[in-house]
C-alpha cells in the first residue's frame, strides 16, 4: 500500500482502539466501591466517606513504563457513569500529568488549569493554591482527582506532597485520589502509613505469554484484519513480542501497531516477523545481533528498559496566534452590574475566595480594573469568555486626574460613591432567592456607584452604606462588606421605611441609558445638572443655614425633590426659586441683605475660591439674579465676574463708593422720588435704588456748590449769580427739596465751569486794563438803571459788539462792556431769552440754532417769536420747556443721563435709534426723547 494518506488513517484508527482485558474490570470495581450509592445500589456522583470525620479513599495504580496504566485509568474514569457530567456541564473529575519541574505548586497549577482556572499568579503561595483547588472542587462538584506519572511528584519535598494528598481526602470537599505511576510510587506511599492506609493498590502484573498468549494472538489477528493484512504465521511470534515489550501490555499493543506500520508502508499484503524486526530496530536502535525478532536465542537478550513519557509543548505566549485559555465554567455578566461586581463573583465562583488574589492570577491589577483600564477589561473579558462591549458599557473609566466617563457622560470622582459601598438589602435578598452561593449571585448594581442614586427604584428603600476603612474598600466586594444571610437582609429591608426615588435620580438613570429630560438640564453635564438641583433644593428644603456635611442620605433625597420642580423649568424656574428664598429672608430681619444669609450653601458653593470644577449655568443665573435684585458695589466681583455697572445699590454702598454721606444721599433720593418718603425711617443699608439714578444723585452731591460759594467760582457777585439762575444760564439744584442746609440752593460746579468756558468763547479779546469809555458789569449797573438781567442776557446771547476780558481778572467780574450799547429804548425786561442766548445755553452753532426754528411740517422744533424793539428772535420760557421735554442733543446725553458719549452711542445703535436729521446738514445730533431706550430713559433724574 503506497497511499500514505490511507496508511495514516489506518494507523490512527488502530491507535484509537482499546483492547479490553480483565484489568479494566478490576479498576472499575475498585473505583465503584469508593463511590457513594443510593438505596438501590446505584453509584452517586459523590465520594464515599469511610470515617466519622468524612475521609475518602484513593486508588494507586502501579505498573512499569509502557504497561498501559494511563489508558486503563482514563478509560475507567470515562466509563464510570457517576463521573459523567450533564450536557454542557464540566466533567466530575480532574486529571493531570505531573509537569516539569515536578513540584506540588506546579502540580496544583495543572489541576487548577484542568478545572477551568487557567491562570494562577506566580506569586501565590502553595497553601493558597491548595485552598483555591479545594474551592474549585467544591464549586464544580468534583468527585475524583487523577495524577498520572505520580512517581515523579516526589522528587522534591516528599512530606509536603504526602500531606497535600492526605488533605485532598479530608474535609467537606474531600475527593477520591487516583495515583498512577511506577513501583517507585508505591515505595513512597508506603513510607507514610497514614497515606498508605487511604489507598488501595492496583498493581498491574506483567504479560504472561502462556496465560495471555491467546489474547495477544487474537489482538494481532484483529489488528491485521482492520489494516487489510494477512496475520503472521510464525509460531513463536507472541513470545518474541511479549519479550520485546518488556512484558508490559501497553508496549505489546504498541509493538503490534509499529509492525503493521512497517508492513503497510512497505506495500506488503501479510504481516510477518520481519516487519516486527524492522519496527524493533527503528524504535530500539538495536543491531541484528540484538534484535529480538532476528536471533535464535531471543530469550537471552535483555532489552534496555526505559521509561517513555509524553511531552507537551510549552504554552505559546498570548496574542501570538493561539487561543487564550478561558475560565471554565463560564459565569455570565449581568447587564445591570459593575465590572468589579462581576469580577468578584468570578473570584468566588472559581476560587471561593477574594477578588485581589483572583485578579493577580489573571495578571490584572485591581486598581486598573476599578478605573476601567482598557487592557484590564480586555484581559478579563478574554479570560472569562465575555463580550468586551458589555464590560465597556458598564465600566467607569478614568480619563484624567479624578475625571471619569461612563458611556457618553463625563464627571468627577465626587459624582461616585468612591470607597463607600451602597446596596439595597431587598435586591441582594432577591439575588439569593435564585439559588447558589451568595458570593456568586449577589450583584453590586452600577447605579449604586453613583452619588445621586440613594433609593432603590425597585423596592423604594433607602440604600445602605458600608465601609470598613481598609485599603481595598474601592473594590466593593459584597461578600466581605455584606456578610448577612438572606433572612437578615429581609429583616433589614422590613425595618426600612418606604421612600420613593426622586425625579432627579430617575433623570440620571434615564440619561445614562441615552434618554432625554428637561432641556435646561440636558444642556448641562450630568454632574452639573445634579449638583445644581441638589444644592438649590437643599436651601429650599432646609434653609440657608444648612451645610452639606450635615445632610444625610434621605436629606439629599428631599433636597432633590425640592429643587426638581424649579430646575426642570430652566432659568425661569430657578429665578422663581431664588425669589422665594429672597422673600423668605425678608422675614428674618436684616438677613435679606446678605447673599449667604439668603442663598446659603448654594452661594457658598458657587463663590468658593476653592471651586475647581465648572458648576455650569447655575452660577450665571444666580449672578444675574443678584445683579437684578440685590445690593452690589460698582466694580465688585460677584461669583467670579466683575460688575462695573450694577443695576441696584443700597444707599450705604453707593455713598461709600462715591464718597458722600449716606444720610445726605438718602434725603436727596427721597426728594427726587427715587425713594419713598417713608424711607427716611429705615436704615440706609436696607434702601435699594437704581444704581444709575443713585449715581447721578451722588454725583450731584459731590459737585454741588452752595449758592454762597458760587460767586467765588464764577468770580461774580451774588446778584449776578441769582440773575444767571433766573435767566436759565445756570440751574439751581435743590438736592434735598427743602430750603435748609447747603444743599437747599446748591449749583452744579460742572455747569458753572462750562459757563465760564462759554464766556471765554464769547469774549475772546483780552485787554490789560479797562479801555476808555468802557466799564465792568458792576460799574455799568452803578452808572445807569440797567439790570443784571439785561446785561447778562445781552452778553451771553452775543448781542454786544464791544466787549473784552481783563487779562488778570477771571469770570464775570473781568468782563468789560461799552455802556453806550445799552442806551436803546428796548431795554425793558422780557421773560425768556434771545435766540442767541438759547444757542449759547444749548452749546450750538449758528447753523444748528437756525435749524431748530426752521418752519417744518408740524411746526418748528423750537418756537421763536419776533419782539418789537428787540434785535433778533425771542424764545419764551414755555417754548424752551416744551423743547426740552421733547428733544435732547447728543452732546448733552452725558450731562442729563450720566452716560459717556461712546457708551451712549453704542446703546443707541444697539436699539436702532437714529438722529432725527443728518448731523452734517442739521448742525448737531438731535434725538426725540420718546425714541430713547427705556434703559437710558430711567437714568434721567
Amino acid at each position: 500500500m503506497n497511499d500514505m494518506g490511507k496508511v495514516m488513517r489506518i494507523l490512527e484508527d488502530l491507535r484509537g482502539l482499546h483492547v479490553t482485558n480483565p484489568r479494566d474490570a478490576e479498576f472499575a470495581s475498585q473505583l465503584h466501591r469508593l463511590l457513594a450509592h443510593d438505596a438501590d445500589g446505584n453509584p452517586l456522583p459523590s465520594a464515599l466517606r469511610f470515617t466519622s470525620t468524612g475521609e475518602t479513599r484513593g486508588i494507586m495504580v502501579v505498573d512499569e513504563p509502557g504497561g498501559g496504566k494511563s489508558t486503563l485509568v482514563q478509560r475507567g474514569l470515562d466509563r464510570c457513569v457517576a463521573l459523567q457530567a450533564e450536557p454542557g456541564a464540566p466533567k466530575r473529575y480532574l486529571d493531570a500529568v505531573v509537569p516539569s519541574p515536578a513540584t506540588l505548586k506546579s502540580m496544583t497549577r495543572e489541576l487548577l488549569k484542568d478545572s477551568g482556572y487557567p491562570d494562577v499568579s506566580k506569586s501565590r503561595e502553595v497553601w493558597s493554591m491548595m485552598e483555591l483547588l479545594r474551592e474549585r472542587i467544591s464549586m464544580l462538584g468534583i468527585v475524583a482527582i487523577w495524577i498520572d506519572e505520580a512517581h515523579d511528584l516526589f522528587c522534591a519535598d516528599r512530606n509536603l506532597i504526602l500531606r497535600a494528598l492526605k488533605s485532598l481526602m479530608q474535609g467537606e470537599a474531600a475527593v477520591i485520589v487516583i495515583l498512577s505511576g511506577t513501583s517507585a510510587l508505591a515505595e513512597v506511599v508506603r513510607s507514610d502509613p497514614q497515606v498508605q492506609r487511604r489507598f488501595t493498590n492496583l498493581i498491574l502484573p506483567p504479560v504472561d505469554p502462556k496465560a495471555d498468549g491467546v489474547q495477544i494472538a487474537g489482538l494481532i489477528e484483529t489488528y491485521c484484519q482492520r489494516a487489510g493484512l494477512a496475520p503472521p504465521a510464525e509460531r513463536d511470534l507472541v513470545e518474541r513480542v511479549a519479550h520485546a515489550a518488556r512484558y508490559r501490555f501497553g508496549r505489546t499493543v504498541e509493538a503490534v501497531v509499529n509492525a503493521i506500520e512497517c508492513a503497510l508502508t512497505g506495500g506488503a499484503d501479510q504481516l510477518d516477523i520481519d516487519h516486527f524486526a524492522e519496527a524493533y530496530a527503528l524504535h530500539e536502535g538495536a543491531g541484528s545481533e540484538r534484535n529480538v525478532f532476528l536471533v535464535e536465542d531471543w530469550w537471552n537478550l535483555r532489552p534496555e528498559w526505559g521509561a517513555r513519557r509524553s511531552t507537551f509543548p510549552a504554552a505559546a505566549p498570548e496574542g501570538q496566534g493561539v487561543i487564550v485559555m478561558q475560565l471554565r465554567p463560564q459565569l455570565p455578566f449581568k447587564a445591570e452590574e459593575t465590572v468589579l461586581s462581576w469580577a468578584s463573583r468570578l473570584a468566588a465562583f472559581h476560587t471561593g475566595g477574594r477578588l485581589v488574589p483572583f485578579l493577580n492570577d489573571l495578571g490584572i491589577a485591581p486598581n486598573h480594573l476599578s478605573t476601567g483600564d482598557e487592557e484590564a477589561l480586555l484581559r478579563l473579558a478574554a479570560k472569562a469568555g465575555q463580550d468586551l462591549s458589555c464590560l465597556r458599557r458598564n465600566a467607569i473609566t478614568r480619563i484624567g486626574p479624578r475625571q471619569y466617563r461612563l458611556r457618553h457622560e463625563t464627571f468627577s470622582a465626587e459624582f461616585t460613591t468612591g470607597a463607600v459601598t451602597r446596596f439595597c438589602p431587598a435586591c441582594l435578598a432577591a439575588d439569593d432567592a435564585g439559588g447558589g452561593r451568595s458570593a456568586t449571585v449577589r450583584m453590586h448594581r452600577l447605579d449604586w456607584l453613583l452619588q445621586p442614586v440613594r433609593i432603590c427604584p425597585h423596592h423604594s428603600l433607602p440604600l445602605v452604606e458600608r465601609r470598613r476603612g481598609d485599603w481595598d474598600d474601592f473594590l466593593h466586594e459584597l461578600p466581605v462588606l455584606v456578610p448577612e444571610t438572606r433572612e437578615q437582609l429581609l429583616r433589614m429591608a422590613d425595618a426600612s421605611s418606604s421612600t420613593p426615588q426622586s425625579q432627579l435620580q430617575g433623570y440620571v438613570s434615564t440619561r445614562l441609558q441615552g434618554g432625554n429630560g428637561p432641556e435646561w438640564l440636558d444642556r448641562q453635564s450630568i454632574e452639573q445638572a445634579v449638583r445644581a438641583t441638589e444644592m438649590l433644593g437643599a436651601v429650599l428644603a432646609f434653609g440657608p443655614g444648612a451645610k452639606p456635611g450635615d445632610l444625610g442620605m434621605l436629606d439629599w433625597v428631599r433636597a432633590a425633590d425640592s429643587g426638581w420642580p424649579y430646575v426642570s423649568q430652566g432659568e425661569p424656574g430657578i429665578r422663581k426659586a431664588l425669589e422665594h428664598l429672597q422673600e423668605d429672608a425678608k422675614g428674618r430681619g436684616r438677613a435679606w441683605l446678605s447673599r449667604t444669609a439668603v442663598f446659603g450653601m448654594l452661594y457658598r458653593w458657587l463663590s468658593s475660591n476653592k471651586l475647581r470644577k465648572d458648576p455650569g449655568n447655575i452660577r450665571d443665573i444666580l449672578r444675574r439674579h443678584i445683579v437684578d435684585r440685590m445690593d452690589i458695589a460698582p466694580g465688585e466681583s460677584v461669583l467670579g465676574k466683575e460688575i462695573r455697572t450694577p443695576k441696584l445699590c443700597s444707599v450705604t454702598t453707593l455713598a461709600k463708593s462715591d464718597g458722600v454721606h449716606a444720610l445726605t444721599l438718602r434725603d436727596v433720593l427721597i426728594s427726587r422720588g427715587a425713594l419713598e418718603r417713608g424711607a427716611a425711617s429705615r436704615s440706609c443699608g436696607e434702601l435699594l435704588v437704581d444704581a444709575r439714578v443713585g449715581r447721578k444723585a451722588s454725583d450731584a452731591i459731590r459737585w454741588a456748590v452752595p449758592f454762597t460759594r458760587a460767586g467765588d467760582i464764577l468770580n461774580a457777585s451774588r446778584p449776578m449769580v441769582s440773575t444767571l439762575i433766573e435767566i436759565g444760564a445756570l440751574s439751581q439744584v435743590r438736592l434735598d427739596g427743602e430750603a435748609r442746609g447747603k444743599l437747599s440752593r446748591s449749583i452744579d460746579e460742572r455747569e458753572m465751569r462750562e459757563l465760564l468756558r462759554r464766556l471765554e468763547n464769547l469774549v475772546p479779546d483780552v485787554v490789560e486794563r479797562v479801555p476808555p469809555g468802557m466799564a465792568t458789569i458792576s460799574q455799568c449797573l452803578e452808572r445807569s438803571r440797567l439790570t443784571n438781567e439785561l446785561v447778562l442776557r445781552r452778553l451771553l446771547s452775543g448781542q454786544l459788539r464791544r466787549v473784552f476780558r481783563l487779562e488778570d481778572v477771571g469770570g464775570f467780574k473781568g468782563v468789560v462792556l461799552d455802556p453806550k450799547e445799552f442806551s436803546t429804548p428796548g431795554n425793558l425786561p422780557l421773560p425768556g431769552m434771545s435766540l442767541e442766548m438759547a444757542m449759547v445755553m444749548f452749546g450750538l452753532n449758528r447753523a444748528a440754532i437756525n435749524s431748530l426754528v426752521l418752519p417744518r411740517d408740524g411746526g418748528a422744533l423750537l418756537d421763536a417769536i419776533e419782539v418789537q424793539g428787540r434785535y433778533g428772535k425771542w424764545v419764551l420760557p414755555e417754548a424752551l420747556e416744551r423743547f426740552r421735554e421733547r428733544f435732547v442733543f447728543g452732546h448733552r446725553l452725558e450731562l442729563e443721563y450720566g452716560i459717556k458719549r461712546p457708551a451712549a452711542k453704542s446703546l443707541l445703535e444697539a436699539n436702532g435709534v437714529e438722529p432725527l436729521f443728518n448731523p452734517r446738514e442739521f448742525g448737531a445730533m438731535i434725538y426725540r426723547r420718546a425714541d430713547l431706550p427705556s434703559e437710558l430713559s430711567r437714568r434721567r433724574s
